[in-house]
């Protein structure tokens, strides 16, 4: 299974955010309801006294409703209320409408674990009503946010429902300037575990065997002998697959891309990172047609057409800030690592007039 490109994982976990921020909105309005008559096809509560209910009672749902929902509603021991159960229902119309607004493909098990969700929501927002929570300063600056987080995630969804436009030209170009994305290859490698002189792992000088090991596969010796030679000396070498591909160079780590460029039967050099030492020998390598690739351009033009948008539009060309307030600000580079993009940003005190650039 293809990896999801780093924006689209990003588009989802926004969305994830987004969407219970909706249910969560969506729970407080009907909690802000006024009870409705049992004719009402909106979402109806009513309070049941001891003798018309109790924890076990059941509901059934009635016609046009999907949802029934019974609850405990007493009110706090220090007000002195009594005890009770109460009820509310939810229409199909109600729950469908929900369901549209945040996945209109939702599967069954999806609408299940919402109806779960939303009971739940349901049931707290009328408690924090009864205790008159949703006339707080804090619940109403949350709502505020929620909203815009709302409205955020549904911009992204109206320029994502948007194919964009790539002509063939557009393709042509971006496979003549990446000819390396498109061209595979078939290795054999050895992984062997980076050691310090002490015998500790996880260095990013190379194993004090893996010298030995390159000369021995450069003069002809087989991988696999050598590969089980190195499991077979470290415990913690583990199993490697020593047959790769025929797999994309970009597919590879950014590192090891140059392995690509080597002609076959040639050995690699000692390759190292923090964790070990590869060892490759380059098999066979074959360039991709453009046609074998044209659909797959084509989609990663999209996408980072659709990108390209998004970040345009929640990106500030600038982003004032006051120091006097947030502190000491980070310069722009550590700011952008944070998920903090504003180009040209520049900070403001209110102690003094003149803006730092950053």
């Amino acid at each position: 299974m293809k990896t999801p490109p780093a924006h689209v994982v990003r588009f989802r976990r926004f969305l994830v955010l987004a969407s219970l921020a909706l249910i969560f909105s969506a729970a407080q309005v009907a909690a802000q309801t006024q009870p409705a008559s049992a004719s009402s096809t909106s979402s109806a509560e009513k309070h049941l006294t001891a003798d018309q209910g109790s924890d076990h009672h059941h509901y059934h749902v009635r016609a046009g409703k999907v949802m029934s929902i019974a609850y405990h509603c007493s009110g706090t021991p220090e007000l002195g209320l009594g005890s009770g159960v109460c009820s509310v229902e939810v229409s199909q119309q109600e729950f469908d409408s929900l369901v549209r607004a945040m996945d209109p493909n939702m599967t069954q098990d999806g609408k299940l674990s919402l109806a779960a969700e939303y009971a739940r929501l349901l049931i707290m927002a009328r408690a924090a009503q009864r205790r008159g929570l949703e006339q707080s300063a804090q619940v109403r600056s949350l709502e505020q946010f929620a909203i815009l987080q709302v409205l955020a995630t549904q911009l992204v969804k109206s320029i994502t429902a948007t194919t964009p436009q790539v002509s063939a030209a557009d393709v042509d170009t971006y496979f003549r300037n990446h000819p390396l994305e498109y061209r595979e290859v078939t290795l054999d490698r050895i992984v062997i575990p980076a050691t310090s002189a002490d015998g500790n792992h996880g260095t990013s000088q190379p194993a004090p065997v893996a010298s030995e090991i390159r000369k021995r596969a450069a003069n002809g010796e087989s991988f696999s002998e050598l590969q089980s030679e190195v499991a077979a000396a470290s415990p913690i070498a583990g199993k490697s697959n020593v047959q790769l591909g025929p797999i994309l160079c970009s597919a590879l780590p950014e590192g090891h891309r140059k392995v690509c460029d080597l002609p076959p039967g040639t050995t690699s050099e000692v390759l190292a990172d923090t964790s070990a030492c590869y060892i490759y020998r380059v098999k066979a390598t074959r360039a991709r047609g453009l046609e074998e690739v044209r659909d797959d351009i084509r989609a990663k033009l999209e996408r980072d057409q659709l990108q390209h948008e998004i970040e345009r539009m929640r990106n500030p060309i600038s982003l004032e800030l006051n120091e006097d307030y947030f502190g000491k600000l980070p310069s722009a580079e550590v700011a952008h690592r944070h998920g903090m993009h504003f180009p040209s940003a520049r900070t403001t005190a209110s102690s003094h007039e003149n803006s730092t650039p950053k």
